[in-house]
């Protein structure tokens, strides 16, 4: 993980949120802070290389390899979830690092709801001020007469 991130208090939150819209619930018993999710994955990813991608995660709690907590995970391969937990971490590091939102947040945003066009696409590839907080004059920038042009 990128220096820094797991000092932030929203990594874990982001990390969450990934893996729940994965469709991946997170017990919160087993992934309490950053150190425990960053040994979670280490001993997931260790467990797929040791049993193969077709072993289950009840498979291995009921062996004792993994936490407990994890059964309500029950019939998910180890491999998947590993893999989506370490994409899970990337991305939460990515929105730590980046202040919280990214191009690709606001695009998928936008495409799930219905509100991309490739109008608003090229306007927030543009102006990255638009969606980045840490921006002082962000609001001016966007309605700037070139944004407002590119809409047209």
């Amino acid at each position: 993980m990128a220096a820094g991130a797991e000092n932030d208090p929203g990594w874990l939150d982001y990390w969450r949120e990934n893996m729940e819209a994965l469709g991946i619930p997170v017990p919160s018993t087993a992934f309490p802070n950053y150190a425990l999710v960053v040994a979670s994955i280490k001993a997931l990813v260790d467990a797929a290389r040791a049993h193969g991608r077709r072993v289950t995660v009840i498979e291995l709690v009921g062996a004792g390899t993994l936490l407990e907590q994890l059964a309500v995970l029950g019939s998910l391969s180890v491999a998947f979830l590993a893999g989506a937990a370490v994409g899970s971490a990337a991305v939460a590091t990515g929105r730590v690092l980046s202040g919280g939102t990214t191009l690709s947040d606001v695009l998928f945003y936008a495409a799930r709801h219905g509100f991309l066009s490739p109008q608003v696409g090229t306007v927030l590839q543009t102006h990255p001020q638009i969606y980045q907080r840490q921006h002082a004059g962000r609001l001016t920038l966007a309605l700037s007469r070139q944004s407002l042009a590119k809409l047209k």
